[in-house]
């Protein structure tokens, strides 16, 4: 919005402004990693983008923002500090098996290990949802039998999920099926898209998103909106729109 000029007034400019330097230095005072990933990985596109539209001027003060804002936010937040540490633990425990029952990270990898076997096992078509728990549940038993009942999770990453689920077949119909507006909306310029596209992406790597209600209408909602705005004549007007 600030590249495009998008506001009507100069309070606009400054208010949009104020709200982005909020809302950036909000998402590092709730210093949920998954959150922060997706932030400095848009943050990152957007920096490249300025330099294709030769934007430099922006792109170098948005670069200098993206590496002056962890620092900051290391000194002045203390759940942005915490999460480092407890972070850099975590890693270092996934060596140690029943480190599983009290570090999630550590939890998560021995999750897709577990996933793995009950993929190989079950390549094509999977085992199912209903199937999942108790499929899950035997493997941690026979691979990893000192991790306690109450540590065993299902895999955090829809990709894996789906892939026990549903099998090959069923995870490359879902790729197939989940992606198809941004390839149908290539080459169209669509921020908003693509922005989300990454968004729900890099959830997926860290969660099963759409296994979950608050996950699925998310995805749904945004991706919905922006195709709404692709397929509208809301552009006649002459100010520029994220879709």
């Amino acid at each position: 919005m600030l590249v495009h000029k998008a506001w009507s007034s100069s309070w606009s400019r400054w208010l949009i402004i104020a709200g982005t330097v909020f809302l950036a230095f909000y998402q590092h005072l709730l210093a949920v990693r998954s959150g922060l990933i997706t932030f400095y990985a848009l943050s990152i596109i957007t920096t490249i983008w300025l330099v294709k539209v030769k934007s430099y001027r922006i792109a170098v003060k948005l670069s200098l923002c993206l590496c002056l804002l962890p620092i900051l936010s290391f000194i002045c937040f203390p759940t942005f500090r915490n999460r480092f540490h407890n972070t850099r633990e975590d890693i270092g425990q996934v060596d140690q098996i029943r480190s599983a029952d009290n570090y999630s990270l550590t939890g998560r990898v021995y999750s897709y290990k577990v996933a793995m076997r009950v993929v190989k096992e079950n390549l094509w078509v999977g085992v199912g949802n209903v199937d999942m728990q108790q499929e899950l549940a035997r493997q941690y038993k026979e691979t990893f039998p000192t991790i306690k009942t109450t540590s065993y999770i299902k895999p955090h990453n829809q990709f894996i999920y789906s892939l026990v689920a549903f099998g090959v077949v069923g995870v490359l119909f879902f790729v197939a099926c989940f992606y198809y507006p941004l390839i149908w909306s290539w080459p169209q310029h669509t921020p908003l898209l693509i922005a989300h596209y990454c968004i729900i992406t890099l959830s997926f790597l860290a969660e099963y998103t759409l296994e979950t209600q608050i996950g699925l209408t998310f995805s749904l909602m945004f991706l919905l909106l922006a195709l709404a705005g692709l397929t509208s004549k809301s552009d006649q007007d002459g100010l520029w729109t994220p879709v």
